[in-house]
């Protein structure tokens, strides 16, 4: 969606480790948007223990959000590839 996104995250140290977090705005239609990158960290465990580490995440995603007064999101979930969560 925002072509420079990766450079932006490598330039900025964001590893999407567990807990990491980095706020991006950009332009889009003479609009700016906000994108909220958030960390899951390497999958590891059971499959409960990774639903419970996305539903914080997301939690943490959450209030971000809402300290800047975003009022809509949007939110790609993990693949199977890339989590052990089998829906």
């Amino acid at each position: 969606f925002y072509p420079h996104a990766q450079k932006i995250l490598q330039q900025h140290s964001f590893l999407g480790k567990r807990g990491d977090s980095y706020t991006l705005t950009a332009e889009k239609d003479g609009r700016l948007i906000n994108f909220i990158f958030l960390g899951i960290g390497n999958k590891k465990g059971s499959c409960a223990s990774e639903v419970e580490n996305l539903r914080r995440t997301i939690a943490r995603g959450v209030q971000i959000a809402k300290r800047l007064k975003i009022t809509s999101v949007a939110v790609p979930l993990p693949t199977n590839a890339t989590s052990n969560i089998n829906a």
